[in-house]
């Protein structure tokens, strides 16, 4: 069906005639491509351009008729609009059910059996959706000044209330989420200094650090996620006194061991200073102590620290394990520690909330990493031939997948080109040396 007329290599264009006996006698002979392109073709779709996979592709299109009759079969719900051309092309399409009209291509149900995209829940969000959206979760308390380029797209805001007129950028779908932010200036996170404050010391092995907060029971929980065991804290006091102190020690770490620490990286190796308390850290520095308010203890140990903000919910359940048997309660909540450190409510039958979770935790990464190892010992493995190196044939390969990777296969293609020609080989070598020679010479 195809002669070749002239070849210079597989990636250069070659001249190549038409033998079909039915071919359009208006329409050229000869055309040229690359010789890859036509052996590609050879799965299937031989032939020129004119009366080979042109004219068969031409042949497997198929008619707005038979789409349509396709559609109601298979999407009863959904009507197809009249601005149908091709397949690829956008067309209206509305359903039944929830009469949400939207624009995209045939295809989309055809190849991934989709459906209407307002029912799933993964609509497009309109700019008015989303002011109806941001009106009701914001009550009016941030506007959208800028262009609304779409729900996940950076937008400008403002913030309403009285004595703020912020403006930042943020996506709106962070507006209107389950859990949605709010204006940046005046909400309510990081370390307030006109609220009570604390200062604490705590350490795992081989790091320690220090740093300050207003709440201490959900720092000390946040931090116990990476290890760290409170060692001492000293508060309530005022939070701009505890500000400077903090200060006063970072100061003291860059200047005089030379550690630099900032924001809230606050940590650093044991190797150069190691404190138990936080006295032996202020006569280290020599700064004068903490002095706490009144509302403080004598003794700020762990154990017995009942200044520590826990949720209102702890303080409604019974106050020792024989209050919550009587009344029935699995739990109760008696302001001390456990062994692990960890201020939380306790079961009657058994650990800390805490203890439980962080267990659970670790038997859920165990878990995982068996069921992870299972999956791997049940995909089929082959030795590639170049670097004698096991790998795994996942479902993403060719089942008749030889080599590990694309550099193993080249090799060996490396090594039959060699063997093909030899001397080509030792004459592109010897120009190879040439041209660097000429290279340096000319640097030199």
């Amino acid at each position: 069906m195809i002669d070749l007329l002239d070849y210079a290599n597989q990636s250069s264009q070659a001249t190549f005639r038409c033998l079909n006996p039915d071919h359009d006698p208006s329409k050229p002979y000869l055309w040229k491509t690359i010789p890859e392109i036509i052996r590609l073709q050879g799965r299937g779709l031989q032939g020129c351009k004119h009366c080979g996979w042109r004219a068969n592709g031409q042949r497997l299109l198929v008619d707005q008729a038979e789409k349509r009759s396709w559609m109601a079969s298979h999407k009863p719900a959904i009507l197809m609009g009249d601005d149908y051309k091709t397949t690829k092309l956008p067309c209206t399409f509305t359903c039944t059910l929830c009469s949400y009209s939207w624009k995209t291509s045939i295809a989309v149900f055809t190849n991934n059996d989709a459906g209407c995209p307002n029912c799933a829940g993964v609509a497009r969000v309109t700019k008015e959706e989303f002011l109806r959206r941001l009106s009701h979760k914001t009550a009016g308390g941030i506007s959208l000044i800028g262009p609304y380029r779409g729900y996940t797209h950076r937008a400008e805001f403002c913030c309403n209330r009285d004595g703020c007129g912020y403006v930042w950028s943020i996506s709106p779908n962070r507006l209107t989420s389950t859990k949605p932010t709010g204006c940046p200036a005046c909400a309510e996170f990081g370390f307030d200094v006109n609220k009570p404050a604390w200062l604490y010391l705590m350490a795992k092995p081989g790091e320690q650090q220090f740093g300050i907060t207003n709440d201490l029971a959900g720092r000390i929980q946040f931090h116990e996620r990476d290890g760290f065991q409170l060692l001492d804290a000293i508060g309530p006091t005022a939070g701009l006194s505890v500000l400077d102190k903090e200060r006063e020690l970072k100061l003291w770490l860059k200047t005089s061991i030379g550690l630099l620490i900032q924001g809230k990286k606050e940590n650093w190796p044991t190797t150069y200073a190691s404190f138990e308390s936080l006295a032996e850290l202020f006569a280290a520095a020599c700064i004068l102590p903490l002095i706490p308010t009144e509302e403080q203890q004598a003794d700020s140990s762990v154990a017995d620290y009942p200044q520590i903000d826990v949720p209102a919910i702890w303080k409604e359940l019974p106050k020792t394990k024989l209050e919550a048997l009587k009344a029935g309660s699995s739990r109760f909540f008696d302001g001390s520690r456990c062994r692990h450190g960890h201020l939380s409510p306790r079961f009657t039958s058994g650990p800390c909330v805490e203890c439980l979770r962080l267990s659970q935790l670790r038997i859920n990464e165990r878990k995982k990493a068996q069921r992870r190892e299972s999956i791997l010992n049940s995909i089929p493995a082959r030795i590639c031939p170049e670097c004698n190196k096991s790998f795994s044939l996942t479902p993403e390969m060719r089942i008749d997948k030889i080599y590990c990777s694309d550099k193993c296969a080249s090799a060996q293609s490396k090594r039959n080109y060699v063997a093909s020609d030899p001397e080509r080989r030792r004459e592109q070598s010897r120009n190879s040396a040439r041209k660097r020679y000429h290279e340096r010479k000319l640097s030199d």
